[in-house]
């Protein structure tokens, strides 16, 4: 192994997804004179790589029937302390409320894209009415979406909206 790199030490990858582990953390402080020249890329990707933001992208502040599954998927953008999208990392997407869920669970994760956004499942809402919630989870960072379920036939856009009347009987009755 020491003939197949000049410094004795394997190369660490410029982007190294997830924590060092003790024994690469081990080959790189060690030995400061013989560091691989990866190693700053390599201590920058894992510094600068800790989620510490997850802003809400889309998804939040909908509204629905309780019971029914909202139309918008639970987006949120995971970014580092320098702004740069976190890429691979788990989100943990959490609904509060009794018979809520995401996919069919409680709790729901989803992996980081390139770009930095985890997308949960639809959410389906619980059978209380009134405002109901997502916590979301990444590392230190947090984010909360809200929903407001409605009753069964009502709508907060207005009359417009509502479900028609059924039809009267036709015919007439005499006493």
């Amino acid at each position: 192994m020491a003939n197949d790199f000049p410094t004795g030490i394997q190369p660490i990858p410029p982007r190294y997804n997830g924590l060092a582990d003790a024994e690469t953390f081990g080959r790189l402080s060690s030995r400061p004179d013989r560091i691989d020249p990866n190693a700053e890329a390599f201590f920058a990707a894992w510094i600068a790589g800790v989620p510490v933001a997850s802003p809400i992208v889309s998804g939040d502040k909908q509204s629905g029937e309780a019971g029914t599954v909202l139309a918008a998927p639970l987006v949120v953008k995971v970014t580092d302390a320098e702004g740069n999208p976190v890429v691979g990392v788990p989100v943990a997407f959490r609904v509060r409320d009794p018979g809520a869920r995401i996919d069919g669970r409680a709790i729901a994760v989803a992996l980081t894209t390139q770009e930095g956004k985890a997308t949960a499942g639809r959410w389906r809402l619980g059978r209380t009415v009134g405002t109901q919630h997502v916590d979301v989870r990444v590392g230190g960072a947090s984010a909360t979406f809200s929903a407001e379920a409605t009753a069964p036939g009502y709508s907060t856009s207005g009359p417009a909206s509502r479900p028609p009347s059924p039809p009267k009987p036709s015919g007439s009755r005499t006493s």
